[in-house]
């Protein structure tokens, strides 16, 4: 009966310890998993403030090429060379820009 009792109790404990192991796994699985979850959000969060400083400089550079053609031409002629080029590069500006709602460009699909 004592031995019975021994072998008993050695196999309580030993299934104790598992279920321990195992929560522990299990513990360090999900903290594995929330931290690629955060790197991830990082990177998109990094990823978007880059693409928002270049949308920035972009709408510099185009406000600079419209005062460039004024001074030199006097005007932006309707539907001229220019016009379609500032109407493009405003249109590229607003697809990097993550704060701006614009349709998809042909670079998005490719991508």
């Amino acid at each position: 009966v004592e031995n019975t009792l021994k072998i008993r109790e050695e196999s309580l404990r030993r299934e104790l310890e598992e279920r321990k192991r195992q929560e522990i796994i299990k513990i360090r699985q999900e903290q594995a998993r929330l931290i690629e979850e955060e790197k991830a959000r990082v990177l998109a969060l990094e990823r978007e403030s880059a693409n928002w400083v270049k949308s920035q400089q972009i709408r510099s550079y185009i406000e600079a090429v419209k005062n460039a053609i004024i001074e030199n031409k006097g005007e932006i002629k309707h539907d001229s060379e220019a016009e379609q080029w500032l109407t493009w590069a405003k249109e590229q500006a607003d697809r990097l820009d993550p704060l701006t709602n614009s349709p998809p460009s042909i670079i998005d699909i490719a991508d």
